[in-house]
């Protein structure tokens, strides 16, 4: 079985991916998951009729990564 990542190398992936991000691409948490969203042709999130996000904006799910997308 691997190892987890310790806490600086979790940083370190996440400062990687600061540094270069794509922005096609964003981040968005629903239901306690992470998503891999990408942006409309225009630019903008994709949206429903009602307002909330589109899950055809979908890229990939992290489902093993605890996210919660409250308020502080």
């Amino acid at each position: 079985m691997k190892q987890p990542f310790t806490k600086e190398q979790i940083i370190g992936h996440l400062n990687k991916l600061n540094d270069r991000w794509n922005d096609e691409y964003w981040i968005f948490v629903a239901a306690g998951e992470l998503h891999l969203m990408k942006h409309g042709k225009d630019g903008a999130r994709i949206l429903e009729t009602n307002g909330g996000m589109s899950q055809k904006a979908i890229i990939a799910d992290f489902t093993s990564i605890t996210a919660d997308g409250g308020d502080w």
